[in-house]
């Protein structure tokens, strides 16, 4: 079997926590909005209703640390797989050929099985579900060409790497995609 791309990557707990990062804001985009709204609507509260100061502080505090920290449940996610781990790092090579895709010693996937393609500045994330991925380090592709890579895996898929969603960017598609993914969870 000829193969088209290789890819290597090494799990150690930054890389870890990396993906499942990844994977919340991509299949959880309506709780991360969710616990925005909540934390603007506390930190308002706070400001600008007239409950006992107490009350109003508990909410702003409330509603700062939501804001703060959009990524809190996939970092609790990470840290517990990080603390299983006990520190191992661990190297994965992916082999991309011409009408699948493995793991070295793992599963294959078909390219038609993938549900969502996301790329950041560092990684490849080739989602088959939430619970199954491939995340691919633009640095370690074989052959060198990151481009070629993500031009490959969209012809053989049929689907596009995309970026993270803003949410000042948003459409009613990306809000009713969002409805969606929370329904099949």
């Amino acid at each position: 079997m000829k193969e088209a791309f290789t890819a290597r990557i090494v799990f150690d707990d930054d890389v870890i926590t990396e993906m499942f990062k990844t994977e919340y804001f991509t299949y959880e985009g309506l709780r991360v909005l969710l616990r925005a709204l909540l934390g603007i609507g506390l930190v308002f509260a706070g400001v600008f209703t007239s409950f006992p100061m107490p009350v109003r502080i508990i909410g702003m505090l409330i509603g700062c640390w939501l804001l703060a920290s959009p990524d809190f449940p996939a970092r609790i996610r990470a840290e517990g797989l990080i603390a299983a781990r006990k520190g191992q790092k661990s190297t994965v090579v992916y082999h991309f050929a011409e009408d699948r895709f493995f793991i070295e010693n793992g599963p294959e996937y078909r390219y038609g099985s993938i549900d969502r393609l996301i790329v950041d500045k560092s990684y490849f994330y080739i989602f088959m579900n939430r619970q199954t991925a491939v995340m691919v380090p633009a640095d370690g592709i074989t052959p060198a060409d990151a481009g070629a890579f993500a031009d490959f895996i969209e012809k053989k898929s049929g689907r596009e790497f995309r970026t993270g969603k803003n949410f000042l960017t948003m459409n009613l598609r990306d809000l009713l995609g969002m409805i969606r993914d929370r329904k099949n969870s």
